[in-house]
């Protein structure tokens, strides 16, 4: 596996905010926090999003990346690939965090077949239709950089930062940040990232899941707001 940025830097692709995944339209339950009085300047933002981080974000995306990455080599790849992918949809109590991402990662795959055009992509792609809780974005994210050989730690760090900044831009809409603000945040909260990130190796399967219980009750209470700029 290849340990640098990737084939032609083409991970940065797959970050920016103009790859038509559609996380733009979803808060994942901020919007609810911001409405409710939780979020309302630069330092709750801060202290919700390590939050999230650490108690969400962690033991679930990252978590399922990070196993789909350790399982790259071996000759039941495919079936822990949809095992992760199944405990990972499993392990969302808010519907509403379930749909969003698996929409998001199933249009990051449409847009990879069609750049790539990569039979395991291919693959992937027909076993995600027979599966209606396979797709989800961490999940795709990293089987395509195992494929595109975009090397572990390069991928995992693109998945944190397209996590963090897209809760980042969410809450420049809805608190609302400056730029200024938005950018110090991303820039003070990536080395707390790092150090999560750190933290899951030891995990397992059996170790997804989210336990911060009051986020994912405000990602449940979004759909009943009176008015929602965010599609989740």
């Amino acid at each position: 596996m290849m340990t640098g940025i990737g084939k032609g830097g083409e991970i940065f692709q797959f970050m920016d905010g103009l790859f038509p995944s559609g996380a733009f339209t979803h808060s994942f339950g901020l919007e609810t926090l911001v409405q409710e009085g939780w979020i309302h300047d630069e330092a709750s933002s801060r202290q919700w999003i390590q939050a999230i981080i650490r108690y969400n974000w962690a033991t679930s995306d990252a978590l399922g990346a990070y196993l789909v990455w350790q399982a790259s080599g071996r000759s039941d790849f495919w079936e822990q690939v949809v095992e992760i992918d199944g405990y990972l949809s499993a392990s969302r109590p808010a519907e509403e965090s379930r749909r969003g991402s698996l929409r998001i990662g199933r249009r990051i795959l449409l847009t990879a077949c069609d750049l790539f055009e990569n039979p395991d992509l291919l693959k992937y792609r027909e076993m995600i239709h027979l599966g209606s809780q396979l797709g989800n974005q961490a999940v795709v994210l990293a089987v395509i950089g195992v494929i595109r050989e975009w090397g572990e730690s390069v991928g995992m760090q693109g998945l944190a930062y397209v996590s963090l900044s897209g809760m980042i831009q969410a809450l420049v809409r809805l608190v609302p940040l400056g730029q200024r603000e938005a950018q110090k945040l991303l820039f003070d909260l990536h080395p707390y990232v790092l150090e999560v990130l750190a933290d899951i190796r030891d995990l397992t399967l059996v170790d997804i899941g989210s336990c911060l219980p009051f986020y994912d009750v405000a990602t449940m209470r979004h759909r009943d707001l009176y008015s929602r700029l965010f599609r989740s």
